[in-house]
């Protein structure tokens, strides 16, 4: 029963969304009514950064872009 379970869950935690756009990532901020140095501080990476994140110049890190669906 429990191996059942085991195979079942790893979907659940092995799933992959797409990839966050910097479109996406700018509709989110901006619906949480951040500005771009707010979202920057509160991640901790420079305002640069999170341009470049929008404005497709950069790719979002894997585990920056989890941080961001929690908090956008």
């Amino acid at each position: 029963f429990g191996r059942r379970i085991s195979r079942c869950m790893r979907g659940v935690y092995t799933r992959r969304s797409e990839p966050m756009t910097g479109l996406e990532l700018r509709q989110r901020r901006t619906r949480r009514g951040w500005t771009l140095a707010r979202l920057a501080v509160e991640i901790g990476v420079s305002g640069n950064t999170v341009w470049r994140w929008e404005a497709g110049r950069s790719p979002i890190p894997g585990p920056t872009e989890r941080l961001l669906r929690r908090i956008l």
